[in-house]
């Protein structure tokens, strides 16, 4: 260990190393990921969400090759993590202080989105649940509005 390496303590916990759009999408993928199983479904919910989601707009309308790059990106940074926590926690920094989200709701849509890829296979699992919750956290939701949410999501996939 170099002496340079003592360095690399500056760099961590930045937030906002990337744009926006890209942490959004992040979440998603992560979200899929969530439960270490790729489900069809979710998939779909995801990529579906792309095409119906205003912050994400950016991407269905721009070259082809920009949005497989932050596919790329994103995929990359899941298969590469210890953790999905460090995922989430970087890309929800980036949306809880990007100045879009002075009210809160980008943070609120990307958290009911996550939610509505989490849902989609008809069943959450512990560890689903525990990436909900820190995903809440990360986003700096407070508690009552993030099991709000939850409760919707729960009431609206019921049936």
């Amino acid at each position: 260990m170099s002496d340079y390496d003592s360095l690399k303590s500056h760099f961590e916990n930045l937030g906002g190393a990337m744009h926006h759009t890209e942490a959004f999408y992040t979440i998603l993928a992560a979200a899929v990921a969530a439960d270490g199983e790729t489900h069809p479904t979710e998939v779909d919910e995801r990529d579906a969400l792309v095409h119906r989601v205003k912050t994400l707009s950016v991407l269905r309308d721009a070259d082809p090759s920009q949005l497989a790059n932050i596919r790329r990106r994103a995929d990359d940074r899941i298969a590469n993590a210890k953790s999905l926590d460090d995922i989430v926690t970087d890309a929800a920094s980036t949306i809880a202080n990007d100045p879009k989200n002075k009210d809160g709701g980008m943070a609120w849509s990307v958290y009911a989105h996550a939610g509505d890829i989490i849902f989609a296979d008809s069943k959450v699992v512990q560890r689903e649940i525990e990436f909900l919750i820190r995903l809440a956290e990360h986003l700096k939701l407070p508690p009552s509005e993030a099991g709000a949410i939850l409760d919707f999501l729960k009431k609206k996939n019921s049936f």
